[in-house]
């Protein structure tokens, strides 16, 4: 029987007890350098220029525990004093003690710095209360975690909180840019407060980091045991060997002699590379410049890696990785397919980046295994395609090597590649055409256009309920979301799906079940070896969250975390590889995703054993991609992206103007995508896209409107996205439904227009050039465009318009010619054609796809300009209630009687249960489990009425996070009534779940309970009631 409750509105929750200037300072140099042992009492910092204004990230008040940074500087060093104050020094947290670990979880400073770049190559120092180290370099909006520069600093916990005192070789900054134009924030994590003294919208955000003067005559010098200016040279014969040189200048300490050892690791793309080392004296503050020759077997594309050691600590003291070490132009080959089985020839592609006169008198030569040439190419241009006649070749694995060669012959570059042949195997061949960077599906493209099936009990595979609404709205493919997959259970999916006409997309990690750790105590003890061994019972996704999260394990030592999961992974490999022989031969299987959003090497090294298996998955199936999908950022290294066919993020945005900042638009989408598509574009892979279907966290105002998921959608295929998988079913709202109805009938069109041949393009903007780089939202064209071929003929142009009002635009593109007309797919619309362009209204969101015929052979980048005049006046304001509730008034809760409904039926601000076993319902509808109820109103026009028919009952829930400095009591209060008396319900909040249970009558009552809402809320920030 279905038991019904509603609440009638008066949510109440409560305590019982942007546009600003960017700062600047001017800092003078210091006498005498201050000695860095974290006390603050130097003469050099009495003089200091100091500065104090610190506020809360992305608001405008001021932080309430007070932060004050001291500055001077020398030729040498920048220096920082931090004093952070703290009125409960004993609960200062700093337990991450490994250098590059996540420093910013503890109590800790960062520190920012960007020598004039416009935030093309900006630095991030990060140090906790235990003096740990962490940094990154940031160059074109991509994260160098690899690179380690010396740097000093020195903490001291003392009774009103806690002193870094931090040095920055000023070399280093010098080295990318100008110090008199020197941008800089500090920033502190204290706790649930973040503050920064730059008026920043997130912490990586360049373009508002505050101004430090003062430093522009400076002449700097390498500070101590440091070295700088690191270059290579191009392959060269000495002694009848290959080998380059790598150059560096190098600073000794300026206190004595120290003896150093120079540590060259060569790392070519395929084969193992040699290491090289020279032991030297470096002389008291001596400058000198020291060259080391490398030798290499085969002249392929390669990284080195330069370390300093301190020969009488045996430390490591500063390391630089060079990528694309050697090569004054980079050649990249590849095969045009994964893999072949019934064509008749196989392409070698090479691309040449760099002076054409480079490589324009070079010739390519391709061989087999046993030297022997199969083709040869005596002219290299920008990309070269080499054919190589197939049908003779057995199945198996061919080794070949391609080789750019003087025209003597003499190999300057040499590349191993592998040409995998299979048998055929009709229906179950899933390619990858590198060429064009689409899945081939039996040798045709194809263009996957579905959604996740989020699952929370193994019933629900055996209903057909979540694959029949998929259907009903047009997709045509699934990825199964249920963490604890049996291998038997893989077949009743594949079957389940293939009765509606879906393919599935597989989830290899899904099929990891937990282990018991055997052995564990020889790698750690006490408290943490007993979470570890309750860890290791979970899903592969609950190990990678607690290996990086939890406070007893996120310390443990790289290798560690890797020694325990090899073991979860040994254990499971046999489970796996019988789910992978049952799903190879289901005909409706696209490929696998491997373990989900693997983290950065600092917070554990999951690439390790995705790298074994994706292996494994190739060796045992072969027919089909795997796929690879991070969250958001992919992390620089080849070792983050060298283990997948197809490489995906999931730009996860904010509606609502809840978040002001890059995160809180549409254009979120347009960076992360564009950023995708350019790493994915280095292995030749295809990029997928997994944009949101309603909404991401339960901080958000409200789902998606119908505008803003075309806009998203078209944005993703503007900037690359060969696949889109949304996140997530069960939807909640009826409005997602049909809006992904009429959608998925245009990506019947879009999807083969996306697949086509790029078109080489060169698009200019009246308001600025598309930079994914950037964080500003305001700094991202209004209306963003790409030009695509048309299978059915002529050309379309593919447009969103990004912002919330009207934009007017003229796009010039010579392929138009002088007259005739656009036309609008999925419109009766036609604009006229006037010398070269065409205008439009682009309504706020609003979406286009211009379809037109042209004549024109191109020739080249085909130019096209997009002129804008914006209306931002036209636009319908947004207000949002902060994350922190409702401030200044005694109840917290954002719309606490649910009158605001931005869609249909579902209350702003809050998230609501909808599925039933068996039966889905979609807020909206009349027969929902959650609805607003304008009949039964305690307070306004609405109360909600929640209908428990399914284990674990009916929610509602809003996120609101009072930010409390100590724990704070607080009294979470609903009036409630149920259809029959003694019925129960519970809430839940204060940062830990449930919070009491009450029974109800039948009349209007207040219910309440009062809990302590700990320093830390932000770790659950959720408050509720659910139906039991």
């Amino acid at each position: 029987m279905a038991r019904r409750v509603v609440i009638g509105g008066l949510w109440a929750l409560w305590v019982t007890g942007m546009a600003m200037a960017l700062p600047e300072a001017t800092v003078a140099p210091c006498a005498t350098p201050p000695k860095i042992d974290g006390e603050l009492d130097d003469e050099c910092w009495k003089a200091a220029a100091t500065f104090s204004d610190f506020h809360v990230l992305g608001q405008t008040h001021a932080a309430k525990r007070p932060t004050v940074v001291k500055a001077s500087f020398d030729s040498k060093w920048l220096y920082l004093g931090i004093a952070s104050h703290h009125e409960k020094p004993q609960e200062i947290q700093a337990t991450v003690l490994n250098h590059d670990g996540p420093v910013h979880q503890d109590e800790s400073v960062e520190v920012f710095a960007d020598a004039g770049t416009g935030g093309e190559v900006y630095f991030h120092f990060l140090l906790n209360a235990a003096n740990t180290q962490a940094e990154q370099r940031i160059r074109a909006g991509a994260s160098d975690r690899g690179w380690n520069p010396a740097w000093r600093s020195a903490v001291k916990v003392h009774s009103s909180g806690w002193n870094a005192e931090i040095a920055v070789p000023l070399y280093l900054l010098a080295a990318e840019g100008d110090l008199g134009r020197l941008r800089l924030n500090i920033a502190r994590n204290s706790g649930a407060e973040l503050s920064t003294w730059s008026p920043v919208k997130s912490f990586h955000d360049p373009a508002n980091f505050g101004a430090l003067r003062g430093l522009d005559a400076v002449k700097t010098e390498i500070p101590f045991l440091a070295f700088g200016n690191v270059r290579t040279s191009g392959f060269y014969r000495a002694d009848d060997k290959a080998q380059y040189d790598v150059t560096c200048d190098a600073g000794g300490d300026p206190e004595k002699p120290r003896k150093v050892k120079f540590v060259v690791t060569d790392q070519p793309v395929t084969g193992a590379g040699k290491g090289v080392t020279r032991e030297m004296t470096l002389e008291k503050a001596a400058q000198t410049s020291l060259t080391l020759a490398v030798p290499v077997e085969a002249r392929v594309r390669r990284s080195a890696v330069l370390a300093m050691e301190d020969v009488e600590t045996g430390k490591t003291v500063q390391s630089v990785t060079i990528r694309n070490a050697a090569c004054a132009i980079v050649v990249v080959a590849y095969l045009d397919r994964s893999y072949y089985t019934t064509e008749g020839e196989a392409r070698v592609v090479c691309t040449a980046e760099g002076p054409q006169t480079e490589y324009e008198d070079k010739a390519l030569v391709v061989r087999n295994g046993q030297g022997n040439v199969l083709a040869r190419c005596e002219r290299l241009e920008a990309e070269t395609q080499v054919a190589l006649r197939i049908e003779a070749l057995r199945p198996g694995a061919h080794p070949v090597t391609v080789e750019l060669c003087q025209k003597n012959g003499d190999p300057i570059f040499t590349q191993p590649l592998v040409l995998t042949k299979r048998p055929p195997k009709p229906g179950c061949e899933w390619k990858v055409d590198r060429i064009n960077r689409v899945l081939l599906r039996d040798g045709k493209p194809f263009f996957p256009f579905g959604l996740i099936l989020w699952m929370w009990r193994a019933e629900e595979i055996k209903s057909d309920v979540h694959f029949r609404h998929a259907a009903q709205m047009g997709f045509n493919t699934v990825l199964q979301w249920y963490d604890r997959m049996t291998p038997e259970q893989a077949d009743e999916y594949q079957a389940m799906a293939a009765k509606h006409g879906l393919l599935v997309l597989g989830w290899a990690a899904a099929y990891f079940a937990g282990i018991e750790l055997e052995n564990a105590e020889e790698l750690l003890g006490g408290p943490a070896l007993n979470r570890a061994r309750e860890v290791f019972r979970t899903s592969a996704n609950g190990i990678k969250a607690n290996l990086m999260l939890d406070p007893l394990l996120r310390g443990l030592a790289p290798e560690t975390k890797v020694r325990l999961f090899d073991q979860y992974y040994q254990k499971n490999l046999p489970r796996v590889t019988d789910a992978l022989n049952r799903l190879k031969e289901h005909p409706n299987l696209i490929g696998y995703k491997m373990f989900d959003e693997p983290p950065a090497k600092s917070y554990f090294a999951m690439y390790v054993h995705g790298r074994k298996l994706h292996s494994h998955i190739h060796e045992t199936d072969g027919y089909h991609p795997v796929f690879l999908l991070y969250s958001s950022y992919i992390p620089e290294g080849e070792e983050y992206t060298d283990w997948a066919d197809c490489l995906g993020t999931d730009p996860y945005w904010v509606p609502g103007n809840r978040r002001r900042e890059l995160r809180g638009t549409v254009n979120f989408v347009s960076k992360i995508t564009a950023l995708t598509d350019a790493r994915a574009r280095q292995r030749r892979q295809v990029t997928w896209i997994v944009p949101l279907a309603e909404f991401w966290v339960a901080g958000s105002k409200r789902a998606l409107l119908p505008q803003e998921q075309f806009c998203q959608t078209y944005l993703a295929l503007i900037h690359g996205a060969k696949a889109l998988i949304y996140f997530r079913h069960p939807l909640c709202g009826r409005t997602a439904v049909d809006t992904f109805a009429k959608l998925s009938r245009q990506m019947g069109v879009l999807g083969p227009i996306a697949l086509t041949p790029e078109i080489p393009q060169d698009i200019t903007y009246s308001t600025g050039a598309f930079d994914p780089r950037k964080n500003d939202p305001d700094q991202f064209p209004h209306v963003q465009v790409a030009l695509r071929r048309n299978p059915a003929g002529g050309y379309v142009l593919l447009a969103a318009n990004t912002r919330p009002f009207p934009v007017e635009v003229a796009c010039r593109i010579p392929l138009l010619g002088s007259a005739g007309a656009v036309r609008r797919l999925f419109s009766a619309e036609t604009h006229p054609i006037r010398d070269g362009a065409f205008s439009d209204r682009l309504e706020p969101m609003a979406t286009r796809a211009y379809a037109f015929d042209s004549r024109e052979p191109i020739t080249g980048p085909v130019p096209i300009r997009v002129d804008m005049l914006p209306h931002p006046e036209l636009a319908t304001p947004e207000d949002a209630v902060p994350v922190a509730g409702r401030v200044g008034k005694k109840n917290l809760m954002p719309n606490p009687s649910f009158e605001e409904a931005t869609l249909p039926g579902w209350p702003d601000y809050y998230i609501c249960s909808t599925p039933g076993l068996g039966t889905i319902y979609y807020l909206g509808d009349p027969d929902a489990l959650f609805r607003l109820d304008p009949n039964n109103a305690f307070h306004g026009k609405h109360a909600v009425k929640m209908v428990s028919t399914h284990p674990g009952g009916t929610w509602v829930m809003a996120e609101v996070n009072p930010k409390e400095d100590k724990p704070t009591e607080y009294v979470l209060s609903a009036y409630l009534r149920a259809e029959r008396d003694g019925f129960e319900a519970s809430f839940f909040g204060f940062g830990s779940g449930y919070a009491g249970k009450v029974k109800l009558t039948t009349e209007w009552k207040r219910y309440h309970v009062k809990g302590m809402v700990p320093v830390k809320s932000a770790d659950n920030p959720l408050w509720g009631v659910r139906t039991d």
